[in-house]
C-alpha cells in the first residue's frame, strides 16, 4: 500500500514539473508603408505558458490586453523552443500566416524568453485594403513577468507529504513491536 501511495506521489510530481509562467508583452511597431491604415500599432497582450515545448497555432492562454489595430479573428501563437522565436497572430491563417480581406496580424519576437525579448516583425492586414499587408519597419517589444507567486512549492509540499507518510508508517510498525511484547518478531499480514 505504501509503495503505491510513494508511486502515485512521484508520478503527480513527474506530472506537475511543467515550467508555465505567465508573461506580458508590450509592444509598438510603427514606420509603416504609405497607404497603411494606421501609423503606429500598438498593444498588450498576455502568454500562460510552458516554454519548455515547442507549440504551433495555440490558442489556449493567450489573452490580448489592449491593442490600437482591431483583430478578426481568436488569437493564435507559436513557439520555438530551439530559436526562442514566438509568432502571435491571428487563428484564421495561423500564427505564422496572413488572411487578406480581413483584420489579421502577424507579430514575431526572438529571444522570446529571454532578458530583453527583440522586436523581428510586424504584419497586418486590413479589410479596408483587401489584396495588400502591411509590415511595420521598426519596433519595440517590453517584457513582464507577471506569475502569480505559489504559496508552497510543489516540490516542498511534496517532501511534507512524504515525511508524514513516513512518521505514520513508523508509528505503525512501532505500536506492532510493542504489541507483540517482549522483543518477539510480530507476525506479517
Amino acid at each position: 500500500m505504501m509503495k503505491r501511495i510513494v508511486i502515485a506521489l512521484a508520478a503527480s510530481l513527474w506530472a506537475t514539473s511543467a515550467q508555465a509562467v505567465t508573461l506580458q508583452y508590450d509592444f509598438v511597431a510603427g514606420d509603416f508603408r504609405a497607404g497603411s491604415v494606421v501609423e503606429e500599432v500598438i498593444g498588450s497582450l498576455q502568454i500562460d505558458f510552458d516554454f519548455n515545448t515547442t507549440v504551433e497555432d495555440q490558442t489556449e492562454g493567450i489573452t490580448l490586453l489592449s491593442s490600437n489595430l482591431p483583430v478578426g479573428s481568436p488569437l493564435s501563437f507559436s513557439y520555438n523552443i530551439d530559436q526562442d522565436n514566438l509568432i502571435i497572430g491571428g487563428l484564421n491563417a495561423g500564427a505564422n500566416g496572413l488572411e487578406f480581406g480581413s483584420a489579421d496580424f502577424a507579430l514575431t519576437i526572438t529571444e522570446a524568453t529571454g532578458p530583453s525579448p527583440q522586436f523581428f516583425s510586424f504584419l497586418y492586414t486590413s479589410p479596408l485594403t483587401p489584396a495588400r499587408f502591411f509590415r511595420a519597419f521598426s519596433g519595440s517589444v517590453e517584457l513582464a513577468d507577471v506569475t502569480p507567486p505559489s504559496a508552497v512549492p510543489l516540490p516542498a509540499s511534496v517532501l511534507f507529504l512524504l515525511t508524514g507518510l513516513g512518521a505514520l508508517g513508523l508509528l505503525r510498525r512501532l505500536k506492532k513491536l510493542s504489541l507483540a511484547g517482549d522483543g518477539a518478531v510480530p507476525a506479517t499480514a
